[in-house]
C-alpha cells in the first residue's frame, strides 16, 4: 500500500510539472547574426510554429529599450543582445555582432594628368588592412563599374574619377580622385573671356517669360561668350538674400524682368526689349554683354571642378585662378540648378511656350560668400596662381539632385569707384573639370 502511495505521488508531481511548463517555446530570430555598421537587422518572433512578431515585444538587453518596428541599426561596432516577450513567455537571448564597415581611402585626392603621379587606395575593416582581400572598381559616367587590376591609379586624362571597393561581398564608401588639367600654356596670360548675365525674375512675372525664353535661346543656339543665372524673387525658388543681390546688382531698378551684366551696377535691360520676338530679346542681351566685355580687359583665367564630397551628399568646388596683371581681385562660386518645375505666368503665350519656361534652368541656389557676393579675396599677384575650395550643402538644391546642377566660378576685379566687376567666368558641370582657356 505504501508503494502505491509513492507511485501515485510521483505521477501527481510529474503531471503538475508538465502543467507548469509552457507548452510552446518563444523564439527570436534576427535576419542576420553579423552585419556592418549602419546596416539594419530585422527580427521575427515565433511562439511555437506561429509567428507573433506583431504582438510580441523585442528589447535590447543592455538598456531594456524596446525596438521600434522590430528593427535595429547602429553605427557603433560591437556585440548586442536582444530578447523578446509574448504574454508571459520570454525568449532566450540572441546576440548580433555589428562590424565596422569596410572603408576605402586614398592617399591623394588630387593627381596630375601626367601618367606618372599615382593615387594609392587602401581598404580597412575594424582597423585591419584588407586591401589584399578586396577588389577596386572605377565608376564610369555611363555603364557598369569596371574592376581594376590593382589598387593604384594614374591617368593622362583630366576629370573626376570615382572609385569604390568590395570586400567579401561588402561594398565600401566611394572616393574621388580629382585630375585637374595641366596648364598647357603656363606662360600664356592672354585668356579667353566670358561674362555673366543676371536675370532677376519670378514665376509671378508675366513679362519675365519672354526674357527667360531669350536666355534659353542663347544657350540653345550655342552662344558661348556668357553664362546666365536666374535670381528668383517672390516665389518658391527665392533665396533669403535675394533683396541684397537686387539692391547691389539691380543697376538701380527693382522692376521685373530685369537683366543686368557682369555685376557692373549700371548696365541693364528693364522689362523686355521686344514683346513679340524671342530672338530680338536674345540679340539685345548678346549685344549688351559684348559691349560690357569690350569695356574691361580680361586679366584673369580660371580652371575648376565640381563634384560630390563624400557620403554626406554635399558638393565641393575647387578652382585655380591665374592672374595676368596686378590689381585687386576676388573669386566666387555660385551654385545653379536646372529642371525645376514651377508654373510660369506668361503674358506672351502667343510667342513663348508656357510649358518650356515653366521648367526653370540656371536658377541660383547658393553662393560661396553671402557677406560678399563678389567673392573671396585673391592674394595672388601678377603672373601668379592661387587655389580655392568651397563646399555647398546638398539641401541647397531645390530638387536635391546634384546631376541637375552646375557652378559658375567667376573672378571680379576692382574698377573705378571701388566696384568689383566680373573679369572672367567659367561653368563647371557636376563631376566635370573645366581647364584654362586662352584667346585664339
Amino acid at each position: 500500500m505504501k508503494q502505491k502511495y509513492f507511485y501515485f505521488l510521483a505521477l501527481t508531481i510529474f503531471a503538475f510539472a508538465l502543467a507548469c511548463t509552457p507548452s510552446e517555446e518563444l523564439t527570436l530570430t534576427p535576419s542576420a547574426l553579423e552585419v556592418n555598421a549602419s546596416e539594419t537587422v530585422t527580427f521575427a518572433v515565433h511562439y511555437g510554429e506561429t509567428e507573433v512578431t506583431g504582438e510580441a515585444q523585442i528589447f535590447l538587453r543592455s538598456t531594456n529599450e524596446e525596438l521600434a518596428d522590430n528593427t535595429f541599426s547602429t553605427s557603433i561596432p560591437g556585440e548586442y543582445e536582444f530578447f523578446a516577450t509574448y504574454n508571459d513567455a520570454q525568449s532566450e537571448y540572441v546576440k548580433v555582432r555589428v562590424n565596422e564597415s569596410a572603408v576605402l581611402s586614398v592617399d591623394k585626392n588630387n593627381i596630375a594628368p601626367d601618367g606618372i603621379e599615382t593615387a594609392t587606395f587602401t581598404v580597412t575593416r575594424n582597423g585591419t588592412d584588407i586591401t589584399g582581400e578586396s577588389t577596386l572598381y572605377l565608376l564610369p559616367e555611363d555603364g557598369n563599374p569596371m574592376a581594376q587590376e590593382g589598387f593604384t591609379f594614374t591617368t593622362t586624362e583630366a576629370g573626376v574619377y570615382t572609385f569604390y571597393a568590395t570586400a567579401g561581398g561588402i561594398s565600401t564608401n566611394s572616393v574621388h580622385v580629382i585630375v585637374l588639367p595641366t596648364d598647357s600654356e603656363p606662360a600664356n596670360f592672354n585668356f579667353r573671356q566670358r561674362g555673366l548675365i543676371t536675370e532677376f525674375t519670378g514665376t509671378w512675372c508675366g513679362w519675365c517669360a519672354i526674357m527667360k525664353a531669350a536666355a534659353h535661346h542663347l544657350e540653345e543656339t550655342g552662344y558661348d561668350n556668357g553664362y546666365s543665372v536666374e535670381i528668383h524673387q517672390g516665389d518658391s525658388m527665392s533665396l533669403p538674400y535675394v533683396n541684397s543681390l537686387l539692391v547691389q546688382f539691380g543697376a538701380g531698378s527693382t522692376n521685373f524682368p530685369l537683366t543686368t551684366f557682369n555685376l557692373d551696377r549700371k548696365t541693364k535691360i528693364v522689362g523686355t526689349y521686344s514683346q513679340t520676338s524671342i530672338e530680338a530679346n536674345a540679340d539685345r542681351i548678346k549685344l549688351i554683354l559684348e559691349s560690357c566685355l569690350d569695356e574691361y580687359e580680361c586679366t584673369s583665367g580660371i580652371s575648376g571642378t565640381y563634384f560630390s564630397d563624400g557620403a554626406d551628399g554635399n558638393m565641393k568646388v575647387m578652382a585655380t585662378v591665374k592672374i595676368a596683371d596686378d590689381g585687386e581681385y576676388r573669386i566666387a562660386a555660385w551654385l545653379c540648378e536646372n529642371n525645376i518645375e514651377s508654373a510660369q505666368t506668361n503674358y506672351t503665350s502667343d510667342v513663348v511656350n508656357s510649358a518650356d519656361v515653366s521648367i526653370h534652368r540656371n536658377v541660383l541656389r547658393a553662393v560661396s560668400n553671402t557677406s560678399e557676393f563678389t567673392g573671396d579675396e585673391v592674394t595672388a599677384g601678377a603672373k601668379e596662381t592661387q587655389v580655392f575650395e568651397w563646399t555647398f550643402d546638398a539641401s541647397s538644391l531645390y530638387n536635391g539632385n546634384p546631376e541637375d546642377s552646375h557652378v559658375l566660378i567667376f573672378v571680379t576685379k576692382k574698377q573705378e569707384g571701388g566696384v568689383y566687376i566680373v573679369n572672367n567666368i567659367i561653368r563647371c558641370g557636376f563631376e566635370k573639370v573645366t581647364g584654362f582657356e586662352y584667346a585664339e
